[in-house]
């Protein structure tokens, strides 16, 4: 790509280009609060120096739990700094490739930009940089025979507010495929007059995207602080939103859900206890569910009213580390054949074996065999879809080069007919892979397959499951931003999940935590085909200890595992 046309270093070549043609007549700034994120999403605050309950405060949390947006640390934001231009790049750039990855529009994005002064910084910055020079929103400037983008500068107020006015076009042409019509600017401010950045300010006022700092009062010539470039980003996508370019979900909780009120839990109950390191739930027709305990590899009914039964120990389990009596599914027959699916670490890998309640495991057939071993990540989830077919989640192993190759069955969501062969029409058993342990699988209303994954240290996920796919690890820990990779739909810091089980019930996607001791309440947003999530929800927060399992069962309501010593089911109505 050859170098941007660079302009004086006065205005550190952020102003912006004239009124696109067809502008709309001046009109009162946006509304965008129907798509602000409700302050539910990171209780008290994701950070200690950001005070809850503001607007800027809930749009530093929402960019942080999608990604866009990180903290000094991991409880520091440092709101009140100012931000320099390597950082609103970076920002910029992470809003631009949420716009297209939430449109589906595909668009391509590339980009070189040679900067003398770029050279020691991040790659991050370096490629950020460079796609939003290609896209017309950030250029460089001239000192001396350098061409310079200075990354260490702090950014003014003005000159944010002439990248958010470029930004605007650039994301809707990568969500639509062309610059939406703005509206005419509009005379906000009386301390922007005779700035080179006036007709940004009234641009970017006109949309919604700018507040001053008191009545009439924009301080263009003052450093904007990291919390207000957080605000106006946030702001940004919520204007785009509201014109039906990028989802209204593209927040976390952000815009209306389409399939209606969202189910609100009721208190916990105990149903019983005295499990010893329980793993899964399978829910049974009548009332109750099978629980597997991985260490014993014993296989118990806990009935509706609590009862617990030991229906026996399930052959060929060979206990190790996370390795044990994992998984657990019904056949989707099973009123008729009685078969229970079991996902087991055997002497020599993990496989899938099936067999009948005659009332105990017995004859037990191997159905999937030869998925790696470890005594880590050895995945273990089991759930039959809509289309009859078995779905099985394995870990990586420990060995995370196996979880993009084809030829390993670890790492991977698998997908077999009941008796582990290739469904027909497939060439495969691998129908997604990239990923690290996989720990709940889950289909929606619409069949959508949704999963749930431990991160390393950086990210935890729940990701739509795409066939074919890769997910992107070892190359990306959440949120990637690059192709091929599929993104998460959400993500976690581990401290706050370390996902388990999973089911879907009354609209939303409910996952269990471990480290996090909550169980996570995900609504999903938007067409079937969008398979958008819309903020996450923690309910139990500290109140049960770490939880494994969640599952529906027949009378409506969730059932959670503990994952205690003395461990629980503990039975969770839904309103």
């Amino acid at each position: 790509m050859r170098r941007s046309v660079l302009v004086p270093l006065l205005v550190l070549a952020l102003a912006a280009p004239a009124a696109p043609a067809g502008a709309q007549e001046a009109a009162a700034p946006v509304d965008v609060t129907a798509t602000a994120c409700p302050p539910s999403a990171v209780p008290g605050g994701r950070y200690d120096d950001v005070l809850p309950g503001g607007e800027q405060a809930l749009a530093v949390d929402c960019l942080t739990v999608h990604g866009l947006l990180r903290g000094r640390t991991d409880a520091l934001f440092d709101r009140l700094s100012g931000i320099p231009r390597a950082q609103v790049a970076v920002l910029l750039d992470r809003v631009s490739a949420y716009a297209v990855q939430a449109s589906g529009s595909g668009a391509v994005r590339s980009g070189t930009a040679a900067f003398d002064d770029l050279d020691s910084e991040p790659a991050e910055v370096r490629e950020a940089v460079g796609r939003l020079v290609e896209e017309g929103v950030l250029r460089g400037s001239r000192d001396g025979d350098r061409e310079v983008f200075r990354p260490r500068e702090l950014l003014s107020r003005g000159q944010m507010a002439a990248v958010l006015r470029r930004s605007l076009d650039a994301v809707s042409r990568l969500a639509t495929g062309t610059a939406a019509p703005r509206r005419a600017p509009v005379d906000a401010f009386d301390d922007d007059a005779g700035s080179v950045f006036e007709d940004d300010i009234g641009v970017v006022a006109a949309e919604g995207l700018a507040a001053g700092t008191g009545p009439r009062r924009f301080d263009p010539g003052s450093p904007v602080t990291r919390q207000q470039m957080a605000l106006f980003a946030a702001r940004l996508l919520e204007v785009e939103a509201a014109a039906g370019r990028v989802p209204a979900r593209w927040a976390p909780g952000g815009g209306p859900l389409t399939q209606g009120a969202v189910a609100v839990p009721g208190a916990p109950a105990e149903v019983a206890r005295g499990l010893s390191v329980p793993w899964s739930l399978a829910p049974l027709p009548g009332g109750g569910a099978l629980v597997s305990e991985r260490d014993s590899a014993l296989l118990k009914r806990v009935a509706a009213d609590g009862t617990v039964t030991t229906l026996g120990q399930v052959p060929g389990v060979v206990p190790g580390g996370e390795g044990g009596l994992l998984g657990l599914a019904l056949s989707p027959s099973f009123a008729t054949d009685g078969l229970v699916y079991a996902y087991v670490t055997a002497s020599a890998d993990n496989r899938v074996v099936r067999f009948r309640l005659a009332p105990g495991p017995t004859a037990v057939e191997p159905v999937l065999t030869g998925i790696p071993k470890g005594s880590i990540h050895n995945g273990g989830r089991l759930r039959f879809g809509p289309d009859g077919m078995l779905y099985v989640g394995t870990g990586d192993a420990a060995v995370p080069s196996r979880a993009p190759d084809p030829g390993s069955l670890a790492g991977k969501v698998l997908r077999v007919t009941p008796g582990g062969g290739v469904p027909a029409g497939s060439t495969s058993r691998v129908w997604s892979r990239g990923h690290r342990n996989v720990q709940g699988l889950a289909f929606d209303e619409a069949g959508r397959l949704w999963a749930s994954e431990l991160g390393q240290s950086t990210a935890d996920e729940v990701a739509l499951v795409r066939p074919g796919r890769d997910h992107g690890w070892p190359a990306v820990e959440g949120l990637g931003r690059r192709s091929p990779y599929v993104d998460p739909q959400v993500t976690w810091a581990p401290a706050e999940a370390s996902p388990s089980g999973a089911t879907h019930a009354a609209g939303s996607l409910w996952v269990a935590a471990l480290r996090g001791q909550r169980l996570w309440q995900v609504p999903l947003a938007g067409e079937p085909s969008a398979g958008a999530a819309a903020r996450p929800r923690a309910h139990l927060v500290g109140a049960a200890g770490r939880l494994r399992d969640v599952q529906q069962v027949a009378d409506g309501s969730l059932w959670v595992l503990t994952n205690e010593a003395d461990a629980r089911v503990l039975r969770v109505p839904l309103g």
